[in-house]
């Protein structure tokens, strides 16, 4: 039996079970291109674990699974690790401050995040949906899934400020 890990949110959190491969022959991790290094159009990743594994995907996948931009848009990518790690940064930064700016308004549930966006609970998500997107911030609505909750990306911090400044505005109207 696999086990198979998705680390696509680990340059923002920090956290892998990588140290669990030397022991673990039947553990995959797949990590993703998409999020921290910003490549989600090129739908590139790839994956940890032991010789024997990799070598059984390889059997598996399609040779020409993997676009020659793509190819070329990760190299790159992994030429400037710096700039990652500074995005990262930046993201977690403005996590941190978008969190606790709506921490302080009693009118929202917010759930812990590692990652580049934050899950939140509001009596009115289909309101204040609306009411952001009048102002061109969307948001992920998922009260199909889980009455009254949405999910915001977080992105720079004068975004965040913008997207708080807005939120204040809708809850006091």
């Amino acid at each position: 039996m696999l086990f198979v890990i998705d680390e696509a949110y680990y340059e923002f959190c920090g956290k892998s079970v990588a140290y669990l491969l030397p022991t673990m022959q039947n553990l995959i991790i797949t990590r993703t291109f998409s999020k921290a290094f910003g490549l989600a159009s090129f739908r590139i990743g790839y994956c940890l674990s032991s010789a024997q594994n990799i070598a059984t995907l390889n059997l598996l996948r399609n040779a020409k699974n993997i676009t020659h931009l793509s190819q070329v848009a990760a190299i790159a990518a992994l030429k400037d690790k710096e700039y990652m790690e500074s995005y990262v940064k930046e993201v977690v930064l403005a996590r941190e401050f978008f969190i606790n700016a709506l921490d302080s308004m009693r009118e929202f549930k917010l759930y812990p995040s590692n990652a580049n966006f934050v899950f939140i609970q509001h009596r009115d998500i289909n309101g204040l949906k609306m009411f952001l997107e009048k102002r061109n911030i969307f948001i992920r609505d998922y009260s199909h899934i889980v009455d009254k909750h949405c999910r915001i990306s977080i992105g720079t911090r004068e975004q965040m400020q913008c997207v708080v400044r807005e939120i204040k505005r809708f809850c006091n109207e």
